[in-house]
């Protein structure tokens, strides 16, 4: 598990935050201007964005919504991630290898991307899971009475 500092995670944490942004903005880049966009596009990228926020609230150990509601989430985005590195697998074994017999890029590339969002899925898990004395200090905080 993950050292605490003062500003919520250790180092490791903050540094794969901005890879996970700096992914997401150069994977929605090249998707505009090649034009994929389509609705499972669309879906994938409002659960990725959802994911983001979560995991915001993992890196500031800072409840938002309900701990149900995040629970509820990370079951979906475990069944996303599972079925993208089906998907990734399914083409690996079944589809023809391209230029020669080599291992095509856009494959190496979806299977190192599989990998490296096992940390997000992970993070997910644990603040929607593993943080109970965070939710319940949401749950039992009072309004200040005027």
């Amino acid at each position: 598990m993950p050292s605490d500092n003062s500003s919520g995670r250790n180092w490791f944490w903050w540094v794969y935050a901005a890879y996970l942004a700096l992914s997401f903005i150069a994977y929605s880049y090249v998707a505009l201007r090649q034009g994929t966009i389509g609705t499972s596009a669309i879906f994938a990228t409002a659960l990725d964005v959802v994911a983001f926020v979560g995991f915001y609230g993992f890196l500031r150990r800072q409840p938002i919504a309900s701990s149900w509601l995040w629970q509820l989430f990370a079951l979906l985005y475990t069944g996303k991630f599972i079925s993208s590195v089906g998907l990734v697998i399914y083409v690996a074994t079944h589809l023809p290898p391209r230029h020669g017999g080599a291992i095509d890029n856009t494959l190496l590339l979806a299977f190192v991307g599989a990998v490296l969002a096992l940390g997000l899925v992970y993070a997910l898990y644990v603040y929607a899971f593993g943080s109970a004395s965070m939710w319940r200090s949401k749950n039992t905080a009072q309004p200040a009475a005027d």
